[in-house]
């Protein structure tokens, strides 16, 4: 395996087990100008993210929302203040999009203001495609036990190479109440194998 497909991994994976464990992960980046063609062939200079392609395409995979932040112009009364925003849609001038279909095209930054930003969206899609918001965990979010347990013996391979054996076996142990080996975990446990791998990465 080269160099780059090593060094995706280890990102992915570290990513993968943040938001597995309940965090939420927010990208910071600064921002550059590209050079693009529209559809007629004419160039056009868009604001991006300051990321080389293959973190970018790392970043791209996972995230719900690209937003743009800048400070603009506005009246209040008979002043004009400069206040940022957040833009959530894009266009040629610079990069911007979610995966909210209703969400708002610009708000003031603000947490709350983004938060609120987000349920209303949601309101609003279930508002014209029917259905329930609901706060279950989205299961297309997670990773399946097959996915998982391929993950589980590639590093399992590192751990022998490591000579880590010993310690991996007493996570396992530590995590599932009793002896285990990867071969006996059933389904229903991948909250514990889980958590057992986040732990033995730790070790190599």
């Amino acid at each position: 395996m080269g160099g780059y497909d090593l060094a995706k991994k280890e990102y992915t994976q570290t990513f993968r087990d943040l938001t597995y464990s309940g965090y939420g992960l927010v990208f910071i980046s600064h921002s550059t100008e590209k050079i693009y063609k529209n559809e007629k062939g004419e160039d056009y200079t868009q604001i991006v993210p300051a990321l080389p392609n293959r973190p970018f395409d790392i970043v791209n995979k996972m995230v719900d929302i690209i937003a743009y932040i800048r400070e603009i112009p506005v009246e209040i009364g008979d002043k004009v203040e400069n206040k940022r925003y957040m833009f959530l849609r894009g266009d040629q001038r610079f990069l911007a999009k979610s995966r909210f279909k209703y969400i708002k095209p610009r708000i003031e930054l603000s947490y709350q203001g983004l938060v609120d930003a987000i349920f209303e969206a949601i309101d609003e899609e279930v508002t014209h495609t029917g259905g329930t918001a609901s706060n279950e965990e989205n299961p297309y979010t997670k990773q399946n036990f097959e996915e998982i347990m391929e993950d589980a013996k590639q590093l399992w391979g590192q751990v022998v190479q490591n000579d880590k054996t010993e310690q991996a076996l007493a996570i396992l142990e530590e995590e599932f109440g009793k002896p285990t080996r990867f071969s006996e975990i059933l389904p229903e446990q991948t909250k514990e194998l889980n958590a057992a791998l986040i732990k033995i990465r730790d070790l190599i």
